[in-house]
């Protein structure tokens, strides 16, 4: 809009040269206003401290309160949902392309991984100990409607089972959560 739009060019200048203007460009006016968003709910409630003999003002205050936190849980919703997308494209890459595992008696593939529109859930680490032998450091990866365990070797993913049949299990809402809390302990 900048480089088309003439008079928002004019505008642009006008408001640059203004003396109050001399450190900060309006770009940097507009990111910091956005950086300064989690700062707002502290300063709305100290303003409501001042507000309590001002009903209307209070009752307005309060309405902006509760916007402002339900921004924020849906920008912190949205940072969540991309870091977990970005991690899924990260153990994407890292899985070694001649592993495989079975799921529904068929080969899973790391080609397999964005098909349905697999979203992950959750990814840690686990110990899994073994009939014989000590126990193994692995990646428990819960997808939207998998999961499954990762050994890492050399930097890569491979897909890994106990019994030495690697499979990939149907995620169930009570198993995950369970997982889950294993996982965290």
């Amino acid at each position: 809009m900048l480089k088309t739009d003439r008079r928002f060019q004019a505008f642009i200048r006008l408001k640059s040269a203004h003396p109050l203007m001399k450190k900060k460009g309006i770009p940097e006016c507009i990111l910091f206003v956005t950086h300064r968003v989690t700062k707002y709910p502290l300063m709305l409630e100290a303003l409501m401290k001042y507000s309590k003999d001002q009903e209307e003002e209070l009752c307005t205050l309060k309405k902006a309160l509760d916007l402002v936190k339900e921004i924020l849980v849906n920008i912190n919703a949205q940072v969540a949902e991309k870091e977990r997308e970005q991690r899924l494209l990260e153990i994407y890459h890292k899985i070694d392309a001649k592993s495989s595992a079975i799921y529904k008696d068929q080969k899973f593939k790391k080609s397999d991984f964005f098909s349905r529109s697999r979203k992950l859930k959750f990814e840690g680490s686990a110990m899994l100990s073994q009939q014989k032998g000590k126990p193994i450091q692995v990646q428990v990866v819960v997808l939207s409607d998998l999961v499954f365990f990762l050994l890492e070797n050399n930097g890569k993913y491979s897909f890994f089972s106990p019994d030495s049949k690697v499979r990939i299990f149907l995620s169930e809402l009570s198993i995950i959560s369970h997982l889950i809390v294993v996982c965290r302990m």
